[in-house]
């Protein structure tokens, strides 16, 4: 067996010691995936526990079962409208279950979901990542339809509401591979045109589903806030991970009072340091893991949140993936 080797190339900038570095700790033994998309993770636990709550907005639930019908008729009506493995489709919705109906359905037809928050993205740049993307259509909720100029449109709503618990539209034939794209997120455009960073399944599962402390220990019975914008990449960590996981995604409400009503009830949040910093951990004594990235944080803010909780401070660019690196 040929010994593992970094690509020189790619460390040619570096001094021979940390080449050396690189090649002492960096080429650890492969761990093997037990999911290799995934859609296949979600539908995992769709499988094992049919009845447990997959999304909470307050009020509004679904439970795996539900979610995994309303995915498998989205991505039906989305196979036969050309959405297989190479295709790209713009998401342009608000937090709701629909949104997350419109990931799985998207994930299960093949495509990649390009995601982007309705109610905050500015037209230009929308209409940039409608355009670089290369999208094929774009997945909307009712109120953005007006958002779209020329791509093809489909409306979630028009799909997924008109579509009784009865209806049973089977899957489509399960075409992805491990390579193939599960996201495009687009970074923030700070150094200038904002780039897509293209995010392939296996990159996912074993981030979230085969390594810990990666998956925060989201499991089944466990409760995992959704705070954050759609577009922002931590936030694929927040649903991907709880959907790979078979964990319950409480999605935020718009106000600070319904934030904190969410957190509440959660077991397991992921923030950036500033959206922590108002909160006082004793306020909230169901939290067990904490997860910050985004930005730098303050020391007096970690050891705050480490008194009570497993607390990781995280670091990656967009275009590294959600973290390089994980100090907990």
């Amino acid at each position: 067996m040929a010994a593992k080797v970094f690509n020189q190339e790619l460390l040619q900038n570096l001094s021979q010691t940390d080449r050396q570095l690189f090649s002492q700790f960096g080429l650890g033994d492969e761990v093997s995936q037990p999911f290799e998309t995934v859609h296949r993770a979600f539908e995992h636990h769709a499988r094992l526990h049919p009845d447990t709550v997959a999304v909470e907005n307050f009020e509004d639930k679904i439970t795996y079962s539900e979610l995994d019908r309303q995915a498998n008729c989205l991505a039906t009506h989305l196979r036969t409208n050309g959405v297989a493995p190479g295709q790209r489709v713009c998401l342009l919705v608000e937090r709701s279950i629909l949104m997350v109906v419109g990931i799985i359905g998207v994930l299960k037809a093949g495509g990649a979901y390009v995601p982007l928050d309705g109610n905050v993205v500015a037209d230009k740049t929308l209409n940039h990542a409608l355009k670089d993307s290369g999208s094929s259509l774009a997945l909307v909720q009712r109120k953005f339809t007006h958002r779209i100029g020329e791509m093809p449109i489909l409306c979630l709503e028009d799909i997924i509401c008109t579509s009784p618990e009865s209806t049973h539209c089977g899957k489509p034939e399960d075409l992805a591979t491990k390579n193939d794209s599960a996201y495009i997120i687009y970074t923030s455009g700070t150094t200038g045109v904002p780039k897509g960073v293209d995010v392939m399944h296996r990159n996912v599962t074993n981030q979230v589903v085969c390594i810990a402390p990666g998956n925060l220990k989201m499991a089944h019975g466990v409760r995992v806030s959704q705070l954050m914008n759609i577009s922002f990449d931590m936030a694929a960590w927040e649903i991907l991970g709880s959907m790979c996981n078979g964990a319950t995604l409480c999605l935020r409400g718009k106000t600070s009072k319904e934030w904190r009503a969410v957190m509440k009830t959660v077991d397991v949040v992921v923030a950036t340091p500033s959206m922590l910093a108002p909160h006082n951990p004793v306020d909230y004594p169901t939290i067990k893991v904490v997860a910050v990235a985004g930005e730098p944080c303050p020391k007096a803010l970690a050891d705050n949140w480490a008194k009570t909780t497993s607390f990781y401070n995280c670091c990656g660019p967009t275009e590294v993936y959600w973290f390089a690196w994980l100090f907990g």
